[in-house]
């Protein structure tokens, strides 16, 4: 893609990192979806060059529908519901397994 600013020179083309983050929310309160996930990546391997920016992290969202927005979301809970049942019944898991150290020693 070469783009041409008017009354400037051509804007030079550098590869950026695609951001690997599968979703991304609004200040608006919209779930975004990565263009990533979505196998679009290799179409925007290229942007246009940022005068003064080294690397770049670019994040290209499909913006999701009302009801795709409410079931992203119970997934989300119920994921972080999950992680810190597993995360407190391990650390259970060790306390336990401390105590019993102890009190045979």
């Amino acid at each position: 893609m070469h783009l041409r600013r008017r009354g400037a020179c051509d804007v030079e083309n550098v590869t950026h990192r695609v951001h690997p983050a599968p979703f991304a929310l609004a200040s608006d309160g919209s779930v975004l979806v990565n263009l990533a996930m979505l196998g679009g990546s290799d179409r925007f391997a290229k942007l246009p060059h940022v005068e003064g920016q080294h690397e770049v992290e670019v994040f290209i969202g499909v913006r999701l529908a009302a009801g795709e927005q409410v079931q992203v979301l119970k997934s989300l809970e119920n994921a972080a519901d999950e992680a810190v049942a597993r995360l407190f019944g391990q650390r259970r898991r060790r306390e336990t397994a401390r105590r019993r150290r102890k009190a045979t020693s």
